[in-house]
This record gives C-alpha cells, structure tokens and sequence, in this order.
C-alpha cells in the first residue's frame, strides 16, 4: 500500500509535502489536458504559489514576533501547497449552443479542496501503517488550513455591478474572503486571497 505513496519513505514533514506536492502537479496536468484548459494549468498553479510564498517572506519577520520558526515553516509548506493545488479541478456547467464554459462560483474550490484533503488524508493513513513519526503526517488543524487556503479563491461578481473600462463586458468579481469580518483560520487564507 505504501508503495502507491512514495519510493523512499518521508524522513521530514518537508518530504510529505512533497509527495502531496508532486500528486497535484500530475492531477493539474491531467485535468488541464482532459478539460483543454488553457489558463488554469501548471504554470498558472506554480505562478501562485511563487506569488504566495513571495508575499510569505515579505511578512515573515513580523510572523516571527508571534511564532516559532517550526511552526512558520510548517505553515510556508501549507501555503505552497494551497498555491499549487488551488485550481487543480475545473468543473464546469453544461454548455449550451453558442454558449462559452462557465462554472458555478465555489465549486471547483470545494472539489480541490475535497479532493486533495481525501487524499492527504490516505497518505496519513500509509505514514501511520508504516509506523512512521507522526511529525510526518498533516494534523487536523493543518488540514483545515489548507480547505480555508483554497476556498479563499472563490471569486464572486461585484454586488456593486462595478463596470469600468478596465474590467471586461460581465463586469468584475472580487474575492469575499478579504473582506469578511470573521477571523480567518490562518494567514494562508488571506495570503492566497491576494
């Protein structure tokens, strides 16, 4: 079973973000060949993460203030693998006669979202079956860091209708996660909201 997961087994939480890692590049891959997608694909996905992490280093030295370098190093692989894996699927509606592909707006983030947590949650099952350390394995908590991390790129049409000339003839959207008055789970959220 193992096997299916790595050929060398993960001796640091940074190796089990990588075979994560290397499982949404394939599926990014994939999807975007089976589904012709033309923007959501692996350069777009590894755009965001650079950008991610970019953003990341920049506010570190305020993050430090208030974390250990362990925990923020754990947090920097989670907001790489939301990054990376946040459009990793596509589902679109039907299309109808003359009609472009559209999708529902939070869909494809939830399904991402499921997704990747279903498998993480299958390769914390083969750390655990290989009596590895549990150090190894995504904890609860980091996994709902990574559901936050995705669903903060749901994209939603302006309220406001706002239209301009620099937004194109449907008008704009905007990313209700940064707004929202509520705290967030973790700074990964709003990181990958920007």
């Amino acid at each position: 079973m193992t096997q299916k997961y790595w050929e060398q087994p993960p001796t640091s939480f940074t190796d089990t973000v990588e075979l994560v890692k290397n499982y949404v590049r394939a599926e990014i891959v994939r999807e975007a060949a089976h589904k012709q997608l033309y923007y959501h694909n692996l350069d777009h996905a590894l755009a965001v993460e650079r950008r991610a992490l970019s953003i990341f280093q920049a506010i570190k030295p305020a993050l430090l203030a208030n974390s250990s370098l362990p925990q923020l190093t754990r947090l920097e692989s989670l907001l790489s693998v939301c990054g990376l894996a946040h459009d990793m699927v596509q589902i679109f509606e039907p299309v109808r006669l003359n009609q472009t592909r559209r999708r529902q707006s939070g869909l494809s983030e939830a399904e991402t979202a499921h997704k990747l947590i279903r498998y993480i949650n299958c390769l914390n099952s083969a750390l655990s079956e290989a009596q590895l350390d549990l150090s190894l394995q995504f904890s609860f908590a980091e996994k709902q860091i990574i559901r936050d991390g995705i669903m903060a790129t749901v994209c939603i049409p302006d309220p406001q209708g706002g239209r301009s000339k620099a937004t194109s003839a449907t008008g704009s959207i905007y990313q209700p996660y940064l707004y929202q008055l509520q705290p967030q789970t973790s700074i990964v959220g709003q990181i990958i909201a920007l």
